[in-house]
């Protein structure tokens, strides 16, 4: 979404607002620039803080400036520790101290509220963590590519040498998957006092695609079974596939699903039919034989199990 442009008569307030929405990143010097710049406002922004409170639909935080701001949360808000890359429970937290991305609309009340796009848990120190990007532009390199995000504030450098992994699966992930719209996290600690302000990046995790637009009219059928999803659970796009809450999906069309959690994997079954998947590799079993799947199942909003629509052809029909 388009933004107002705002005049930057001063590299000191670019360097203040960079500071807060980058997690105290530090900033590099370049030369100063004489003339006055422009730049757009960014569409969110990132803090750093000490969890004081959380619940299923909010976190509150104490921020680095000293403000308690309330975050409000949703399946689609991407919660993640920062040491393993994995979901994480802030209930079960090891660290209150988190790094939160969230909309640069934010209320007047007491406590002012914000949504929170992603939060990164047990945080050690301000800097060296992940950082919650949503993909403006990309531009090709010769080594590489250049991300531009914030609108058009911030432009990262990703060398063609950079770890780029996916999250929660096993899917091979290059620097052309990474494209405009793309949600990504980012490892940079320094960034310079320009504008735009540049940075480089050697770790990229690309995160599950963005939630399908469904009209409440269009409805949902799957395997000629019309299934109502909660209120909590989405249709997305990851890299192309659609995926489905498992559990919900199953269950309407008359499957028992079991959760087990030593290994990850999860028991469909019927009857005499018993698939089985596990999260994060697109490898599984029905009846004893070799199943692939179009992609690999994961813990979407880090609790429910997300599978391919296709998995769903792979189960016998209604009787």
């Amino acid at each position: 979404m388009k933004k107002i442009i705002s005049t930057v008569l001063a590299v000191a307030a670019l360097t203040s607002m960079t500071a807060f929405a980058n997690n105290d990143i530090m900033l590099i010097s370049e030369e100063p620039a004489e003339e006055v710049a422009t730049i757009a406002a960014p569409a969110y922004f990132t803090t750093y803080g000490d969890i004081t409170e959380v619940t299923e639909d909010y976190i509150m935080v104490n921020t680095i400036d000293g403000q308690e701001i309330q975050f409000n949360t949703s399946i689609d808000t991407v919660v993640i520790d920062a040491n393993t890359v994995l979901p994480m429970d802030l209930a079960n937290r090891e660290s209150d101290k988190v790094v939160i991305t969230y909309a640069d609309a934010m209320t007047l009340s007491l406590p002012p509220q914000a949504y929170a796009y992603a939060i990164i848990g047990n945080i050690k120190t301000e800097m060296g963590n992940p950082i919650f990007t949503i993909v403006e532009e990309v531009k090709s390199t010769e080594n590489g590519i250049v991300i531009v995000t914030d609108a058009g504030s911030k432009e990262i450098t990703v060398p063609s040498s950079a770890e780029v992994a996916p999250y929660l699966t096993r899917n091979i992930v290059t620097l052309a998957d990474i494209k405009a719209g793309s949600n990504v996290l980012l490892w940079y600690d320094m960034m310079t006092m320009s504008i735009p302000a540049y940075a480089t990046s050697e770790k990229v995790v690309v995160l599950p695609g963005n939630v399908l637009d469904m009209g409440e009219e269009d409805g949902l059928m799957v395997n000629g079974v019309e299934i109502t999803l909660l209120e909590d659970e989405v249709v997305y796009d990851n890299n192309g596939v659609e995926m489905l809450p498992l559990r919900t999906v199953a269950e309407a069309l008359g499957f028992k699903v079991e959760w087990v959690n030593e290994t990850q994997s999860i028991i469909v079954s019927k009857d005499a039919f018993t698939a089985t998947i596990r999260i994060g590799t697109v490898e599984g079993g029905i009846n004893r034989a070799r199943l692939v799947l179009e992609t690999a199942p994961i813990l979407y909003g880090g609790s429910k199990t997300y599978v391919p629509t296709s998995f769903f052809a792979e189960l016998p029909a209604n009787n």
